[in-house]
């Protein structure tokens, strides 16, 4: 669909809310070969720098939800204050960015990923949430009106 128009299913590139100069780069990315030949330049840390710790580094408001254990009743518990919050955010006219992986990638087991690096996400946090766990991270701050919006699914084309 390319960067103006909304495809009928999934996130339009649009959406991503690149500045021009980035969008050829990531049109590219579509091709393995391409891909490949990025990653082995180190391409990847550019766009997790850029995709996460940029925009954390230049919010004006940082949020974490924790919950005191890593249970389920705790997972549920975050969900509902993520979405007490993300509506009070809406309401004052702010804008919301979740930022889970990191939160997400420190329990153990929750995704595949080097052992190394989901101790180190765990520890960083154990520091900074001594009696807590991670569940959410999120910026909150203003920003332009987004430029493009996903369509929905008409509800007629889930039935079968």
């Amino acid at each position: 669909a390319g960067w103006t128009a909304s495809p009928p299913e999934g996130v339009p590139m649009g959406a991503l809310e690149l500045p021009p100069l980035e969008r050829p780069m990531f049109t590219l990315m579509r091709h393995w070969p391409v891909q490949r030949a990025i990653n082995l330049i180190g391409m990847h840390h550019f766009i997790g720098w850029r995709g996460a710790a940029l925009p954390c580094q230049m919010a004006p408001h940082l949020g974490v939800i924790t919950g005191p254990d890593g249970s389920p009743a705790s997972a549920v518990n975050a969900g509902r204050l993520l979405q007490r919050v993300w509506l009070g955010a809406q309401n004052l006219g702010l804008a919301f960015q979740m930022f889970a992986a990191s939160a997400v990638y420190a329990f153990e087991g929750a995704y595949p990923l080097p052992e190394k690096l989901r101790c180190r996400l765990e520890s960083g946090w154990a520091a900074m949430c001594p009696n807590a766990r991670p569940y959410l991270v999120f910026r909150l701050g203003y920003a332009d009106p987004v430029s493009l919006r996903s369509k929905r699914i008409l509800p007629e084309s889930l039935l079968t």
